[in-house]
């Protein structure tokens, strides 16, 4: 996990994206999708759920790949997960 201070460009960028998400699934994200998209989700879902934090929501994506987050119960972080990383952010 890489910490990210949030007046990055790329941190502000990923607030910026996560409250503006209306996409909590990667079924609503892409209409249809691969069963490995479900199947990356599900992991990060459980993944979210070891974590204590809450609000899973797709950022962004394309056809190969997806950037989604959610924050800790308390709302002062926001984990953003990546094709390649895990990314921790101060609220």
């Amino acid at each position: 996990m890489t910490k990210l201070n949030k007046t990055t460009q790329k941190a502000e960028s990923w607030i910026r994206q996560y409250n503006e998400s209306n996409f909590f699934s990667v079924k609503s994200f892409y209409g249809r999708c691969s069963d490995e998209k479900i199947r990356i989700e599900n992991d990060l879902l459980e993944k979210m759920h070891s974590l204590d934090c809450c609000d899973f929501r797709i950022l962004n994506g394309n056809c190969f790949y997806f950037t989604c987050g959610y924050v800790s119960k308390d709302y002062k972080k926001l984990y953003v997960e990546t094709s390649c990383n895990t990314f921790e952010i101060d609220l």
